[in-house]
């Protein structure tokens, strides 16, 4: 069985949080994926593409992605979408915004609007734990109060909880991914 890199960071994550069987990892670099862990395993749906969340729809003819179609998540909620066409990469963007730069204050405030949307959607789905990770979940973290404030406001339940978490991995979640699966086979057999 082949595993991008969303399903081994998402492996990775499960295993470092205590007490959680079954969770969705969200991966946003300059692509959106994800994983979907049940019962600390991999679920790879038929066609092995389980955890495509960048190809949710969630505006009816928004803007085009990578993929073709319109108003998928990976369109509002790519590293690109904000760094593209001023910023050569994140760290940049970021930098920009903690000086006060208007235009990445705006951009940022729009993009956690749909990230929000888009995890409330896999939460709901799912009914499980979220955990963020890829190139952006640092940044993420340090708006994390944001965040909770838009998750609970898009809650349909009125239930307050905290079920989004932050990658414990980073950009090494892949790598320690990829050997705890053959751990695991060597524990299970």
């Amino acid at each position: 069985m082949a595993n991008n890199e969303a399903n081994l960071a998402g492996f990775a994550e499960i295993w470092k949080i205590d007490n959680i069987e079954n969770a969705v990892f969200l991966s946003i670099n300059k692509g959106v994926g994800g994983a979907i862990i049940i019962g600390n395993q991999l679920y790879n749906g038929s066609n092995g593409r389980a955890g495509e969340f960048g190809h949710m729809t969630i505006l009816k003819n928004g803007l085009t992605c990578s993929c073709g179609k319109k108003g998928c998540l990976e369109a509002y909620c790519s590293t690109k979408v904000l760094t593209e066409p001023n910023f050569s990469d994140t760290d940049e963007f970021f930098t920009a915004m903690k000086m006060g730069n208007q235009y990445c204050i705006e951009k940022w405030k729009i993009y956690l609007d749909y990230l929000a949307t888009g995890i409330n959607n896999i939460h709901t789905i799912f009914d499980s734990d979220v955990i963020i990770g890829g190139e952006i979940d640092q940044y993420l973290e340090q708006s994390s109060d944001i965040l909770y404030q838009k998750l609970a406001a898009l809650d349909s339940f009125n239930k307050p909880s905290r079920y989004l978490y932050f990658s414990r991995y980073g950009d090494k979640a892949s790598a320690v991914g990829a050997a705890l699966l053959f751990v695991n086979t060597f524990l299970s057999d």
